[in-house]
């Protein structure tokens, strides 16, 4: 194929996944370029099928449902530490698969870190009541090794809230 072919494949291709016309018509109305719908809802729907799968893992993690796969069988002890993360990873992308459907890109990208920066701000909250997933892990840890993870979940809360600042700069919010 020469460099023509390829282009012309190139441009068909925008034009067929960018709603509006052509790409450059398209970036000119709007002011930047757009997420194709067919991207966001097949964003959207991974999102909610990864939720889906994490729900299922609250219930094996419970012992409520069979998994041989995790060797976590129903009436077993639950494992409160795998159903929290299992909780916390259902909710988050639940969320994402909305914001995947509501929000505009590049926009989609500032909701996504308030959610990781909302997330830290949970996380460390939870470690520091010793609830949910931290409930076993604060427990058991010293006292130097409850102030290093103390550093590192608020270390995270400052990660997520720079990337989150950053994208509320760039994209808005």
């Amino acid at each position: 194929m020469d460099s023509k072919t390829v282009l012309s494949c190139g441009r068909l291709l925008v034009d067929i996944c960018v709603p509006g016309g052509t790409f450059a018509a398209n970036a000119a109305s709007s002011g930047r370029i757009q997420m194709p719908y067919w991207l966001s809802i097949a964003l959207a729907l991974a999102s909610w099928i990864w939720a889906l799968m994490q729900t299922r893992m609250i219930f094996v993690y419970r012992g409520k449902v069979d998994s041989p796969t995790t060797g976590f069988y129903r009436g077993g002890d639950p494992n409160v530490v795998m159903s929290s993360i299992a909780v916390r990873s259902a909710a988050t992308f639940t969320v994402f698969g909305f914001l995947f459907l509501v929000v505009a890109w590049p926009r989609v990208l500032t909701y996504v870190t308030a959610v990781w920066f909302c997330r830290a701000i949970v996380n460390a909250v939870l470690y520091w009541l010793g609830r949910g997933q931290y409930s076993v892990t604060a427990s058991s840890m010293t006292d130097k090794g409850r102030t290093n993870y103390v550093f590192q979940e608020l270390a995270k809360v400052i990660g997520n809230g720079v990337w989150f600042g950053g994208c509320v700069y760039f994209f808005g919010f």
